[in-house]
């Protein structure tokens, strides 16, 4: 038999003082972020389970395509995990 545990967890993605874009993105027991673009998201949640996974894929700053690559790193993990 497993024992839950109880976890607070926060993610803030932004695209920082210097870059034009967000290419952060997390993943947060099952949840990512929702896309990909200049804007800030921020995501938290309180729950109890058996099993928890938080993982951060940063972008690539500056490169082209440094959001997707992290989305679809982000969209892996989920695929995974679900």
């Amino acid at each position: 038999m497993s024992k839950m545990i109880s976890v607070l967890s926060c993610a803030i993605t932004g695209a920082g003082k210097v870059r034009p874009s967000n290419q952060d993105n997390y993943f947060i027991n099952g949840t990512i972020r929702k896309g990909v673009g200049t804007e800030k998201e921020i995501h938290s949640e309180n729950t109890k389970a058996e099993e928890y996974i938080c993982a951060v894929f940063d972008g690539m700053g500056g490169e082209k395509s440094g959001d997707v690559a992290s989305f679809l790193c982000a969209r892996a993990l989920q695929e995974c995990f679900d």
